[in-house]
C-alpha cells in the first residue's frame, strides 16, 4: 500500500508539473502571437500610409493638370509641360511637405480610432480631409514665393491658400483617408495559437 501510495503521489506531482509547463508554453505562444500581430499591424498601417500618400499625390497632380487645361487657352503648351509644372508645384508649393507632416496627426488619429465606435470609412475620410486642408494651407503659406508676389503674413497666406486650393485639398485628404481605410481594413490572417503550438487542439 505504501509503494502504491507513493506512486500515486508521484504521478500527481508529474501531472501538476506537466500542467504548469503546458500553461507556460501556451502563455509564451500567446505572447508571441500578440507580438507578431502587433508587428504586422504596424507594417499594415505603414503600407496604408504610404499608399495614401501615393494616391493623394496622384489625385492632386491630376486635379492641378485638369485645372490648368480648363482655365488656359488651348494649344499654348503641351500636357507634359503641365504635368511637369504640377510636379514642381507639388514639391515646392507645400503639398508634398503637407503629406509628410500629416504623419504625426495621422498616427494620433489611428490611435484614437480604436477608442471610438464609428464607421472607419467615414472617420478616416473626414480626418483626412480636415488634416489635409489645415496642414496643406499652412505649408502653402510657408512655401517659397516668387519675387513679384508681395510679402504676406502666415494668416494671409493661409486664407489665400484656402480660397484657391480649399476644394482640392479637401478632396485630396478625402482620397488619402479612403485609401488608408481600404488598405488597412483587411489585415492579414494569422494562424491559430493553439494549433500552432499543439496545446489547444487535439495535440
Amino acid at each position: 500500500m505504501t509503494g502504491r501510495r507513493r506512486s500515486v503521489v508521484a504521478y500527481g506531482a508529474d501531472v501538476r508539473k506537466w500542467r504548469r509547463q503546458g500553461r507556460r508554453e501556451v502563455a509564451q505562444a500567446i505572447q508571441k502571437h500578440v507580438t507578431v500581430m502587433g508587428a504586422m499591424g504596424t507594417a499594415n498601417r505603414l503600407v496604408g500610409y504610404l499608399a495614401s500618400v501615393a494616391s493623394a499625390s496622384v489625385f492632386y497632380l491630376v486635379w492641378f493638370v485638369v485645372r490648368l487645361e480648363l482655365t488656359r487657352p488651348h494649344g499654348r503648351v503641351s500636357v507634359l509641360f503641365d504635368i511637369g509644372f504640377a510636379i514642381f508645384f507639388w514639391l515646392f508649393g507645400g503639398m508634398g511637405a503637407a503629406l509628410v507632416l500629416m504623419a504625426l496627426p495621422w498616427y494620433l488619429a489611428v490611435r484614437g480610432y480604436g477608442r471610438l465606435q464609428c464607421f472607419g470609412l467615414t472617420y478616416f475620410s473626414l480626418i483626412g480631409a480636415a488634416t489635409a486642408l489645415v496642414i496643406g494651407c499652412g505649408t502653402s503659406s510657408l512655401s517659397p514665393k516668387p519675387l513679384w508676389i508681395e510679402d504676406q503674413t502666415f494668416l494671409e497666406g493661409f486664407v489665400i491658400a484656402a480660397e484657391r486650393q480649399g476644394v482640392c485639398l479637401l478632396l485630396t485628404g478625402l482620397v488619402f483617408g479612403i485609401t488608408f481605410w481600404l488598405v488597412t481594413s483587411h489585415p492579414p490572417n494569422l494562424p491559430d495559437v493553439g494549433k500552432d503550438r499543439g496545446y489547444l487542439g487535439n495535440g
